[in-house]
């Protein structure tokens, strides 16, 4: 069924952005959106922008509803079509560099282009560095998500 859709996205590259988009998330409601929304819409920001990796992941982090899952996943499609060079300095040079911030992305990144393993690392403490900082954004989120 997901295949039929994709398929079918080339029709909607003929219509307005604001014409293709509730075509795309018909099936989001309040309380979220269903993968097939999603996928679809990442994968059609990325045909309609393919050559221009920060057009594609704008389209998708302004389209609504899960952006943040929707630009996410359109980011690493129109990152592996256009490669490292594509995503604007700004970006990169704007992203934290904690516990795996900007560094340990680019060297994720250029593990993954080398096909070389990245650097070992203590799994127990790597675990708990990664439970911590998931409490604390949940913790920050809590705190500053407005309420409905």
């Amino acid at each position: 069924a997901m295949a039929d859709q994709i398929v079918q996205l080339e029709a909607l590259l003929e219509l307005k952005d604001d014409v293709a988009l509730p075509r795309l998330l018909s099936q989001s409601k309040v309380f979220g959106s269903p993968i097939e929304d999603i996928i679809q819409t990442s994968v059609y920001g990325f045909i309609k922008s393919a050559a221009d990796f920060e057009q594609s992941v704008i389209f998708c982090a302004n389209a609504g509803w899960d952006t943040d899952t929707m630009a996410a996943i359109n980011g690493n499609i129109a990152g592996a079509w256009n490669g490292l060079r594509a995503i604007p300095d700004r970006w990169l040079n704007n992203l934290e560099n904690g516990y795996k911030g900007r560094d340990y992305l680019l060297l994720l990144a250029r593990s993954l282009h080398s096909k070389t393993p990245l650097p070992r690392t203590n799994a127990l403490v790597d675990y708990m560095k990664d439970f911590w900082r998931n409490v604390g954004f949940i913790s920050n989120m809590i705190v500053r998500k407005p309420k409905m």
